[in-house]
């Protein structure tokens, strides 16, 4: 029984461990999907840029994204938005959240500061001091893992901070 009883604890606590890599591998992969995204609507945006009526909106798969001047990703434009609305200049809360919810497909939900659900779901969102988009995995109220993204940019940056720690 003995023999039994630690050989189940031991399988428990590695089912645990490779449970916490598998979400972490997911959200690399995640990360990586949002970049192949930012990227795909940059070439867009070049393709349109070559039109002499450009306008710095690219439709990208029935969803209307407003770019930098730079042709990167700012933010979704709602359909319900004033056609005379400012266009945005640099990154929010709000726009990080519409990327995440518009590039991606079948995205996790996420919460975020000034969110109705901060802190209660494993993806969270926070603008830096810069003026980046930080997307995070918290696993048992520890970051595992973030990526950055610049609309200043482009730039997708992946940090596996338990990597680090080893």
């Amino acid at each position: 029984m003995v023999v039994i009883s630690l050989l189940v604890v031991v399988g428990i606590h590695r089912y645990l461990q490779l449970a916490e890599e598998v979400q972490r591998f997911s959200f690399e992969a995640l990360a990586k999907n949002f970049s192949t995204a930012i990227y795909n609507a940059h070439e867009q945006w070049f393709i349109r840029h070559q039109d002499p009526v450009y306008e710095n909106i690219v439709d990208l798969s029935g969803e209307k994204i407003h770019m930098s001047e730079q042709g990167w990703p700012l933010s979704v434009i709602d359909d319900n938005a004033v056609a005379n609305a400012s266009p945005v200049q640099a990154a929010s809360i709000q726009s990080c959240v519409q990327l995440w919810m518009h590039l991606l497909q079948n995205p996790k939900p996420i919460s975020y500061m000034g969110g109705d659900a901060f802190g209660t779901r494993a993806y969270h969102l926070l603008l830096t001091e810069t003026g980046e988009c930080r997307y995070q995995l918290v696993v048992k109220n520890t970051i595992q893992v973030f990526f950055d993204y610049s609309p200043k940019t482009g730039q997708v940056v992946i940090h596996n901070l338990v990597d680090r720690k080893k």
